[in-house]
Formats: structure tokens, C-alpha cells, sequence
């Protein structure tokens, strides 16, 4: 196989280093055609990331990166893209839309869940009420991306007594 020739290493963009990294790993080297084949991916789209500084759609990162077992994170940080978001839980979801809300309405939303949660769980034999926030949304808030929620969560329970 034939070595790929480009201009220096210096003034290759970041993607066309990781691409060529790759190739070069192998003994003996991949060519392009190589890749293309490997990965389904245009010869000639390979070539503009190589030559051009070209860089590829999201679609085409994730195709590498399975097809080449790349890292997946490397690969869009190289071609400029931010890595997608994973989809989140329900709880994480529903955590996110209270970390949004003003103060007055995240408490009628926590006075609403606690009686929720009362009605399921009845409150400690010696008829102690349940201190808001109950456990099922004291879970949620350890799972919580947002660090504010739950401080402001405490904080309206304690004014809510």
C-alpha cells in the first residue's frame, strides 16, 4: 500500500491528523481506499478532510467512529462538533424543568407532590408529617444535573413550614 503524502504535519487541521494517525497505525499503512472501503465513506470526501481541512457532518463522525473504533469524543472535538447530548430519564427531565421554574411555583409543585407522596405513603406511625422534600423527590434531586435545585429546594421547604 502506498504511504498518503500530504503538506507538513504542522499545518494539517486536527480531524486530518486523527484520520491519518489512524492510517499510519498499520502495518503496512492504509491508504485511503482502505478507509473507504472500511468505513462506506466516499474516497473523495476522505481526500477534502486530508487535503482541505474539510471536516465532517455529525452522521459521518459517528460512521467513523464505529466502523474505525476511534473514540467517538476525540473525533468530534477534532472536527469542531460538540458531542451530543445523551438522552435524558424521566427524572432527570422532570429535574430539569423544576430547576427552571420561579420560586413560587416550584413550592405549589413540591406542595403538590408531597401530598402526592402522602397519599401513597402515609406519614411515620407517631403521625410525625412528612417533612417536604418527601423521598421519592428527594431521590430525583440526588440524580439532579442542575447543583441549585436541591439548595433551593431545602430553602423553600424550610420558609414553606
Amino acid at each position: 500500500m502506498s504511504r498518503v503524502v500530504l503538506r507538513p504535519w504542522e499545518e494539517l487541521g486536527p480531524f486530518a491528523r486523527l484520520v491519518l494517525d489512524y492510517l499510519y497505525s498499520f502495518r503496512p499503512t492504509k491508504s485511503v481506499s482502505d478507509l473507504a472501503r472500511e468505513t462506506g465513506i466516499a474516497k473523495q470526501t476522505i481526500w477534502d478532510w486530508l487535503h482541505y481541512d474539510r471536516v465532517p457532518r455529525r452522521q459521518t463522525v459517528d460512521l467513523l467512529a464505529k466502523r474505525t473504533g476511534l473514540d467517538r469524543a476525540a473525533l468530534y472535538a477534532a472536527a469542531g462538533h460538540r458531542l451530543p447530548r445523551p438522552p435524558l430519564s424521566a427524572t432527570e427531565e422532570a429535574v430539569e424543568v423544576l430547576a427552571r421554574l420561579p420560586e413560587e411555583e416550584l413550592l405549589r409543585v413540591l406542595a403538590h407532590l408531597h401530598r402526592l407522596v402522602e397519599a401513597v405513603e402515609p406519614p411515620a406511625a407517631d403521625d410525625e408529617p412528612v417533612d417536604p422534600p418527601p423521598r421519592a423527590l428527594r431521590h430525583a434531586l440526588q440524580v439532579a444535573p442542575s447543583a441549585e435545585l436541591p439548595v433551593r429546594v431545602a430553602r423553600l421547604s424550610a420558609a414553606a413550614r
